[in-house]
């Protein structure tokens, strides 16, 4: 798939030097979108500042910081933001519209939506019509007359940027930009997120993408404008402290996330009959996204969860194991389908010619998630029931790419000097197995350190129960080498309702060269145990086929 030109255009020194002017730095969507124009060309990315944006991000976070003595830091508009960083403009209150309308939905990325509707200060006109998302925010319950609300809250933030001497903040301001701006090119030459995104997804980019570098902002909001034909993308996002914004995890997770929220989206939207098969998916997580993440509908859980499988597969590709450190941390947080959406993710793609795009997917995408929910009383740890049953056992069936269906790597060794896994081998083998047509096959090379482990999980377990692993393993000179690990057998991992390791186990080791042997051991799952993984592991140098695998209740 062709790549397209990333055109970058820097604004920050002129937007800096040219502040005091009404009109004079405008966002380049506000010119077209003035005089009606609607030009074409190749989707470009464009690096600029926005006094509105950062105006808009201070006069949020005072609100915030005025609603409590300790406003929780997750709770803060546009993305944490640092409240020492605001206390400089303390002596004034906050517009008090903004405070109210935050409980109509005027907050996130609807205040970036806001402030993009403005030109910058101390003018602060109105230089396009309100969107309908910010007149329904505005709107709230009355009927009253929602332009006139947005209105007085421009001239409100106005007036609280006079007083605060907003310009000479802005101004004072332009080191951490540069640093901001020169981080950014610096991490992005020689390459082009916005057609990633659109050949892993398959579809090209309907706009150009503006980023916003903030230094009061961590984190990062999207909003969409369009304009004519095309729709413009401006993602506004920041470290809080401006050294952190060049970090380049931060920069890959942010703009890998929300180009694909400007993709994924509408396909989900346009496919929300056929999602609502696998709704009861979403009881279990209904309650705790709403509040913690402002995810309220199941097909938004499933964008959400889809993208950040996503972002944990680009990772996965170069690092294994901090992959599944990032899978843990999603499942804590309340994505307790981030592994089984990685397996799908991986089906779509490692069979792309099948599916091109994620629109051609859409239909297994929805038997896959269907097929998911009716196991969904042993994934949800208030209503499952205490018997469970592994899937795949046998490795029977394929994942699509190099894995068994259902089975993820979660640990790939590593070797001094070298990349993770270039001494290690995990393969379905459809040459040797126990029973059926295939095994699992793992192998390490002498020299290699670390371990190799395939996982499944999360399977129910209720507390104080206990459960016997076992499988069928044959070994080739599987012996320790320096400073190996002496481990090659099962394990299990206990989980409490919060996604901490509470507990784990191993099975005895297999050593030497041996035909197929049952390897089997008893765990008993400590108190406030919700869920369990269940792996397979090899720490020795030398070959183990793995097959016919089990995990029971044994009480």
């Amino acid at each position: 798939m062709r790549r397209f030109p990333i055109r970058m255009c820097i604004g920050v020194l002129t937007l800096l030097g040219a502040i005091a002017g009404p009109l004079a730095a405008e966002l380049p969507y506000i010119t077209q979108a003035r005089h009606g124009r609607d030009p074409g060309g190749e989707p470009r990315m464009i690096i600029t500042a926005s006094a509105q944006v950062e105006l808009v991000t201070l006069v949020a976070a005072r609100a915030d910081y005025q609603r409590s003595v300790n406003p929780p830091q997750a709770d803060n508009p546009l993305g944490t933001f640092w409240n020492q960083r605001s206390r400089p403009f303390g002596i004034h209150d906050a517009p008090r519209h903004l405070r109210e309308l935050r409980n109509h939905g005027l907050w996130g990325d609807r205040l970036l939506e806001f402030a993009l509707h403005l030109s910058s200060p101390p003018a602060l006109e109105r230089v396009i019509p309100w969107s309908s998302d910010l007149l329904d925010a505005a709107r709230g319950e009355s009927m009253e007359d929602p332009a006139g609300v947005l209105d007085q809250l421009r001239l409100e933030i106005k007036d609280f940027g006079e007083k605060v001497r907003f310009n000479d903040h802005f101004s004072a301001k332009e080191a951490d930009y540069g640093a901001m701006v020169a981080g950014l090119e610096s991490m992005l030459e020689g390459q082009d997120p916005m057609a990633q995104n659109a050949a892993f997804w398959g579809v090209k980019p309907g706009g150009d993408l503006y980023l916003i570098p903030s230094p009061l902002m961590a984190g990062g909001y999207l909003a969409s404008i369009k304009v004519g034909s095309r729709t413009h993308q401006f993602l506004a996002f920041g470290p809080a402290l401006a050294v952190r914004v060049v970090d380049a995890n931060f920069l890959d997770h942010l703009l890998n996330h929300e180009l694909s929220h400007l993709i994924v989206d509408p396909i989900l939207r346009a496919h929300v009959d056929g999602l609502d098969a696998s709704s009861a998916l979403w009881r279990p997580l209904a309650q705790r996204l709403r509040s913690a993440t402002h995810v309220v509908t199941w097909t938004d859980g499933i964008g959400e969860h889809l993208l950040r499988a996503y972002n944990i597969y680009l990772v996965q590709q170069e690092d294994p194991v901090q992959a599944d450190l990032y899978v843990s941390t999603e499942e804590a947080g309340g994505y307790i389908y981030t592994r089984p959406f990685l397996g799908i993710l991986s089906e779509y793609a490692g069979d792309r010619e099948r599916w091109p795009s994620l629109e051609a997917y859409m239909p297994t995408l929805v038997e896959r998630l269907a097929a998911m929910a009716e196991k969904v009383r042993d994934l949800d740890p208030s209503t499952r029931v205490p018997d469970f049953q592994l899937s795949n056992a046998g490795f029977e069936e394929g994942g699509g790419a190099w894995i068994a269906r259902d089975w993820m790597l979660v640990r790939a060794g590593d070797l001094p000097g070298k990349a993770a896994g270039s001494f290690t081998e995990v393969r379905r083998d459809t040459q040797v197995a126990h029973e059926g047509t295939a095994s699992l096959r793992l192998r390490i090379g002498p020299d290699t350190t670390g371990l190799v482990a395939v996982e499944q999980g999360p399977l129910a377990v209720r507390s104080g129960g206990t459960v016997r692993a076992s499988a069928w393993v044959k070994t080739e000179e599987v012996q320790r080498e320096g400073i190996q690990q002496k481990v090659c057998g099962l394990y299990v991992i206990f989980f409490n309702r919060s996604g901490e390791v509470i507990s784990r186990g191993e099975s005895d080791s297999a050593v030497g060269t041996l035909d197929w042997t049952l390897l089997s051991a008893e765990f008993v799952a400590p108190a406030d145990t919700v869920r369990a993984g269940f792996g397979i592991l090899l720490g020795m140098s030398g070959t183990a086929w793995f097959d016919d695998v089990d995990f029971e209740r044994v009480d």
